[in-house]
């Protein structure tokens, strides 16, 4: 660290270890790995000097934090509460909401608008989203803020 080269350096490394240990890098994104393999799928994501990752099984993300370890000298934590600026809220059911509230909040607070008054956006409030094929009305927008 310290040195312009060093985060190439670690990518390169890592690299060669993830496509090694059997990971594919994406064709569109130098940062996302996967792997699939015996009815297994996970992702990883390197930024920098952090990694993140997910993986249908369990037991497939033990062996591979064991052999990162082996290799390097990682930490890691088994709740991710923040990447790249987005916070992960973990619920009780499983469910992981995104948000940039600290990011939001911050930004107000550097331009002096810490004490602005909130204001609803038209947004829909579940996953289902309107066909790509038609757009959105006004009046289709008009309710979805008023949900």
């Amino acid at each position: 660290y310290g040195l312009k080269q060093a985060p190439r350096e670690w990518h390169s490394l890592i690299s060669k270890w993830l496509v090694e240990y059997g990971f594919q890098p994406s064709p569109v994104d130098s940062g996302i790995y996967t792997y699939r393999k015996n009815g297994i799928f996970c992702i990883i994501g390197l930024y920098v000097d952090d990694i993140i990752g997910g993986s249908t099984s369990p037991e497939f993300i033990a062996g591979l934090y064991s052999s990162l370890s082996a290799r390097f000298d990682i930490t890691r934590s088994e709740k991710v509460n923040s990447i790249l600026g987005i916070e992960l809220d973990h619920k009780e059911n499983g469910a992981i909401l995104l948000h940039q509230t600290k990011y939001i909040e911050d930004l107000l607070a550097e331009h002096g608008m810490s004490d602005c008054m909130p204001k609803h956006v038209p947004m829909w409030s579940s996953s289902t989203w309107p066909s790509s094929r038609r757009r959105a009305s006004r009046e289709t927008l008009a309710s979805a803020g008023s949900r």
